[in-house]
């Protein structure tokens, strides 16, 4: 991804990134082409965030390794189903297909796939070869399992620690500006 790509990257990073460079033409989109979340990012920075944001998790649960190099990947690669449904431009004759166009972005989508892009990203990698490819097709396949439910639903802390790092990325300004619920059980002077 970057212009200093590690000669010595771990194998299963360097793979994930590989089959990313397929989809090197739509990585300078917005990472929300309806412009709804993802303020100000492109697809190539919310990757990279993700990618540095699981580094973080990893380094807090003490996980390294080839497990380490495993959820980086899945990072790299968690998207792809949405990068397969979009295009630059408005299509003509889409409309019929299912293409939505965002003028405001520039860029359409197969709105009625957006909400498959998990399953669809670990279709589309199941045709690549990538070690421990059944690990990272099912931990990307849920990584939106909050948002849609009828997407497959975590149950490793790996899967968990997708889902934290992806969301993370998404909404790091609004964490950071997360002063806290008003608890109930406070006594309030009156």
């Amino acid at each position: 991804m970057s212009q200093n790509e590690n000669v010595n990257e771990d194998p299963i990073t360097k793979r994930a990134k590989e089959i990313l460079k397929d989809f090197d033409d739509k990585l300078d989109q917005p990472a929300s082409i309806s412009l709804r979340y993802h303020h100000d990012e492109t697809m190539r920075s919310h990757i990279e965030e993700c990618a540095h944001i699981m580094n973080h998790l990893c380094d807090a649960y003490g996980i390294g390794g080839t497990d380490r190099d495993m959820l980086v990947a899945c990072c790299y690669v968690h998207d792809i189903g949405k990068l397969n449904i979009t295009h630059k431009g408005f299509i003509e004759g889409g409309i019929k297909e299912g293409w939505l166009y965002y003028e405001a972005s520039g860029w359409s989508r197969i709105e009625k796939k957006m909400k498959q892009h998990p399953v669809l990203g670990a279709e589309l990698l199941d045709k690549n070869e990538i070690p421990r490819k059944e690990e990272i097709t099912r931990i990307i396949s849920c990584h939106m399992s909050h948002w849609y439910p009828k997407m497959p639903q975590p149950s490793t802390m790996y899967e968990y620690m997708m889902i934290t790092a992806d969301y993370t990325s998404t909404y790091k300004e609004e964490m950071l500006k997360y002063k806290g619920r008003e608890n109930p059980y406070i006594l309030k002077n009156e």
